[in-house]
């Protein structure tokens, strides 16, 4: 089946809107960790993702599943947390 039921999924990205199409198509609100704030700093040039990414934050019912971490630690910590 082409429809699957993502809410209790986590999607992990660096920088891809597509994790952005379950709220978009279907209403669903999996949970969303972006590594691009680990990421950044090996990036050449500008980019607006950050920004992006927090203006989608607001369209969930919940902001709290949609996470940026910017270090490893806290990378690690919210696996945990959606984990175990």
């Amino acid at each position: 089946s082409y429809f699957a039921d993502l809410s209790e999924k986590i999607l992990l990205t660096n920088m891809s809107t597509a994790a952005f199409t379950p709220k978009m198509l279907f209403g669903q609100e999996p949970v969303i960790i972006s590594l691009y704030g680990i990421m950044k700093e090996h990036r050449q040039g500008t980019n607006n993702f950050e920004k992006l990414f927090q203006n989608f934050r607001e369209l969930y019912t919940d902001p709290k599943r949609i996470h940026m971490p910017k270090t490893e630690a806290e990378l690690i910590e919210l696996l945990d947390h959606y984990l175990l």
